[in-house]
This record gives C-alpha cells, structure tokens and sequence, in this order.
C-alpha cells in the first residue's frame, strides 16, 4: 500500500522480500497488484473466513463484492492505522471481482484456468501436512513439472 502500488503495474513483478517486503501472508496481494489476478474466489475452512483486510476490500467494508487495492502515504497509513478512520487514498487499483465461501458452499460453474493451493508455515498448522500431500499425489503430474 505505501511503496509497491505508487509504482507503475508492470515494475511490481519483484518486491524486496522480508520485514515490509514479500512474505507468506502477502504473496496474494502481490500477485493482485501485479494484476496477474482477475476474479478470486476464497474458500475456506471451518472457523476461517476472517482472515479478509478491510484496506484491501472496496468501500473498505470486507463484505464487498471486489477488492480494491489502494495506494496510500506511510503516513497517512500510520495516522489511521489504530483508529476506527479511513487513509486518505493516492491511488485505487482496478477493482477484481472478490467472492469468500465456505468450503461446504463451493460449487464451481466452470473449470478454472489455474487453483493454487498455498502451504505458509505461519498460517498452515502441520496437522495439514498430508492434505497437501494426498493432493500433490491426486492431482499434480510430477513427471510434467520437469
């Protein structure tokens, strides 16, 4: 919000990793503001789904239908951080369509052109360990990853 999205859209394709920079918890919003992401369906698990930022929601409310990156001065940023305010915004992103479901109330009405499964260290428990696992072994094709 405060150094990445300032920059033109096509110079945001290699972020300074580490403290302010690329991690586990962000790597989604990267690839937004890098606008390699059109439509983006969350779904969760029991007890998830709370997870959304209202800075990155439309109208800042995380019930809206898109997300709305924006760009914001670190002061700005840190004036509001604490407070029940809103940043006075520099700049918004293109709005992308935004849909959060439980895991229960996925349908999909297409197949899709890509799923990414994330495992982050930080946010995934190791009890998940052999989800991805089963995954890995049901639907990736090791052979044509080579």
């Amino acid at each position: 919000m405060t150094d990445l999205l300032f920059e033109p859209h096509e110079d945001r394709q290699h972020p300074k990793e580490g403290v302010r920079g690329l991690d586990d918890g962000n790597w989604l919003a990267l690839a937004l503001a890098c606008r390699w992401i059109t439509d983006l369906v969350y779904v969760f698990n029991d007890g998830g789904g709370n997870d959304i930022l209202h800075y990155h929601m439309q109208d800042f409310d995380v019930s809206a239908p898109n997300i709305e990156l924006k760009a914001v001065h670190s002061h700005e940023l840190t004036r509001v951080m604490f407070h029940e305010m809103r940043p006075e915004v520099a700049r918004f992103e293109p709005r992308v369509p935004f849909q959060q479901l439980h895991w229960g109330s996925f349908r999909a009405q297409q197949p899709f052109d890509a799923v990414f499964l994330a495992r982050s260290p930080s946010f995934t428990p190791p009890e998940c360990d052999v989800i991805f696992d089963e995954i890995r072994h049901r639907f990736i094709d090791e052979d044509a990853l080579l």
